[in-house]
């Protein structure tokens, strides 16, 4: 048994003539190694390279291929059947394939284009880390072995369809672009979709899209705000806050501060401290607050000087009418009016 550069094997015309319907290499003869890619066999209907060492296989430009069997190539990482068809809508007619290996991993499976796919044998590969087009044959499939191979994930007809839709309808957003990606926290090495950035990524392309109803409603918040269509999005949020600050009466917190100043100057409530705590108030309801909570701290004040007053008062009132009873005992005296002076002074002259 020799081993022979695979791409060179397949290219040697006198080994394998370019109108082969099939080729298939004995692996205890001639053992094929390294990538391949077998490309322009127009007639080229099977191909059966089973025990080899191929690292790789891609198919270009073999419209007629029905069946391929790469079984038991344990350094396989790559196999690629995108461009099986290069001509029309690019649809292949391949509907069997069989690949195996030892469990070592995979680097990439490229299903793309194989929608008449009946039998997919792919066993042992280990972790496949990409795989692409599972979704094109969902129809066609009728036997499905993945013994011994994970990372291929495969479900209904109902939920790929939708899974399609959802793609057709991104690359009808994007352009055709790609989605943003980033590292998978749960799967060191793996790519997925950064969702919070694509999110991001429609939400501007929307609101730039002149027919976008998002930017027709955007316009028409900018416009009640009286803002400039040009406006950025903080500007937006500033004039919301302020309309937070609108109360029940759609008094707001400037035209508060102005009233209860005033009010403040009528009830002879001096000072700074108020017009301070007002001033730094951050809504029309913290206005409020502070206003009543001045009002409570002088009506407060007003019963304490209201209190301290009557017992001053009743104070005066009990030191006056002494006084009184001093003075009305004195002119009384004064005019010789109080009982018993005249018999004392009548005594005295005798």
């Amino acid at each position: 048994m020799a081993d022979i550069v695979a791409s060179v094997y397949v290219n040697d015309i006198t080994k394998v003539p370019k109108n082969s319907i099939k080729i298939e290499v004995d692996h205890t003869v001639e053992k094929l190694t390294g990538d391949l890619i077998i490309k322009g066999f127009h007639d080229l209907e099977k191909i059966k390279l089973t025990e080899h060492g191929l690292t790789s296989l891609t198919i270009e430009d073999c419209p007629k291929l029905i069946d391929v069997n790469i079984s038991d190539n344990v350094e396989l990482k790559k196999v690629d059947f995108e461009k099986t068809v290069t001509s029309g809508d690019g649809k292949n007619i391949i509907k069997i394939v069989k690949i195996s290996g030892d469990q070592r991993g995979f680097e990439e499976l490229n299903f793309k284009n194989c929608f008449n796919l009946e039998e997919l044998i792919v066993n042992d590969l280990g972790e496949v880390k990409k795989v692409k087009g599972m979704e094109d044959f969902d129809v066609s499939v009728k036997t499905i072995n993945m013994d011994g191979s994970s990372g291929l994930s495969l479900t209904n007809t109902g939920e790929l369809k939708e899974l399609k839709d959802v793609k057709k309808t991104t690359d009808q957003i994007t352009g055709g672009g790609t989605l943003p990606m980033k590292d998978d926290p749960d799967h060191p090495g793996q790519k997925v979709v950064d969702v919070d950035r694509f999110k991001n990524d429609l939400i501007k392309k929307s609101s730039e899209d002149p027919s976008s109803p998002i930017k027709s409603e955007l316009d028409a918040i900018k416009t009640q705000l009286g803002l400039e269509d040009s406006a950025t999005k903080q500007q937006i949020i500033d004039e919301i806050k302020k309309l937070q600050d609108i109360g029940s009466s759609s008094v707001n917190k400037g035209t508060l501060v102005s009233s209860f100043e005033k009010n403040f100057k009528d009830l002879r409530i001096t000072g700074d401290d108020a017009g301070k705590k007002l001033a730094a108030a951050a809504s029309a309801r913290e206005v409020l607050s502070v206003f009543r909570k001045e009002i409570d701290n002088q009506f407060g004040e007003l019963q304490g000087k209201l209190i301290n007053a009557k017992y001053l008062n009743i104070a005066l009132g009990t030191l006056s009418a002494g006084i009184l009873a001093i003075l009305i005992w004195m002119v009384l005296k004064n005019r010789k009016l109080l009982p018993g002076q005249e018999d004392e002074e009548a005594d005295g002259k005798i």
